[in-house]
C-alpha cells in the first residue's frame, strides 16, 4: 500500500462517538431542568453551580465530536482524555458549540433548502456569543473556564474575613441568571439539531470520510481546519482549548 493510499488508524469507534454525544446531550438537559427549577425555586447559587455543570457536559460532547477522526496518538486524542478529566478543560471549549452545532446541522434535509431553518442556525450562534458575552462581563472573568470558581462558590459556604459567607450571598443572583441563559441557549441549539436521522447521517458522512480518506488526505484538511478555527475564534498561546 503506498503512502497515498494509507488508511489512518482511529482511536475508537463511530459508535463510541454516537454513544458519548447522546449521552452528553441528554445529561446537559436534565442538568438543565435541575437549574431552571432551582432558579424558579429562588435557590440561585445552586442554580449557577448546575448551570456551569451543563456547560462542561457541552464541553465533553465537543472533545467527544473530535474523535470522529483522530488517530489513538492524535493531539485530539489527548485533548478527549485531558480535556474530559478537567473541569478547566471542558469549559474552555464550550466556546465551540456553535460549531458543533452547524456541523450537525448541515446533515438536517431542510439546510440549504429551507430560508428559515438556514436563520434558525445564524440566530442560535448569535444568541450563543451574546448570552457569552454576558457571563464574561457580569462574572468579571475572560474565559469560560473560570467559571470553575463560581461553580463552587454556588455550592460551598466559603469563610471571609472573621466568618463564612453562604453561597446564596457569594453569588449574586443577575450572574446565576446570565449562566442559566447561556447554558439554555446551548442546549436549546443543540436540541434543534439533535434529531436521530440527523445523528444518523452525521456518523454515516464520518463513515465515509473514514473508508475514503488516505492518512495524507487526514493530514491535509486538519491542518487547513487549524488555520480556520484559529483565525475565526483567535486562538493563541494564552487561549489553548485544554489546560
Amino acid at each position: 500500500m503506498t503512502k497515498r493510499q494509507q488508511k489512518r488508524r482511529y482511536r475508537n469507534s463511530l459508535a463510541f462517538v454516537e454513544s458519548g454525544l447522546t449521552a452528553c446531550v441528554g445529561n446537559a438537559n436534565d442538568l438543565l431542568a435541575g437549574a431552571t427549577s432551582l432558579l424558579k425555586s429562588g435557590l440561585h447559587a445552586p442554580a449557577l453551580s448546575l448551570s456551569i455543570l451543563t456547560l462542561e457536559e457541552l464541553g465533553k460532547a465537543c472533545f467527544i465530536d473530535g474523535l470522529l477522526y483522530a488517530r489513538p496518538d492524535h493531539q485530539k486524542s489527548e485533548d478527549f482524555v485531558k480535556g474530559t478529566r478537567s473541569h478547566h478543560g471542558k469549559l474552555r471549549v464550550v466556546h465551540l458549540l456553535p460549531l458543533l452545532i452547524a456541523a450537525i446541522a448541515r446533515e438536517d434535509m431542510r439546510y440549504n433548502q429551507e430560508q428559515r431553518f438556514n436563520q434558525t442556525i445564524a440566530i442560535v450562534a448569535q444568541n450563543f456569543q451574546t448570552a457569552k458575552n454576558d457571563v464574561l462581563r457580569l462574572a468579571n472573568i475572560s474565559l469560560l473556564s473560570e467559571l470553575d470558581g463560581w461553580k463552587q462558590s454556588g455550592f460551598y459556604s466559603a469563610p471571609q474575613n472573621n466568618g463564612f459567607v453562604k453561597p446564596a450571598e457569594a453569588v449574586e443572583k443577575p450572574i446565576a441568571e446570565s449562566v442559566h441563559k447561556l447554558a439554555a441557549v446551548a442546549v436549546d441549539g443543540l436540541n434543534f439539531v439533535f434529531k436521530p436521522d440527523n445523528i444518523q447521517r452525521y456518523i454515516a458522512t464520518a463513515r465515509k470520510c473514514r473508508s475514503v480518506l488516505s492518512e495524507p488526505d487526514h493530514t491535509a484538511i486538519e491542518e487547513q481546519a487549524e488555520l480556520w478555527i484559529r483565525d475565526l475564534f483567535e486562538v493563541n498561546s494564552e487561549t489553548d482549548l485544554v489546560d
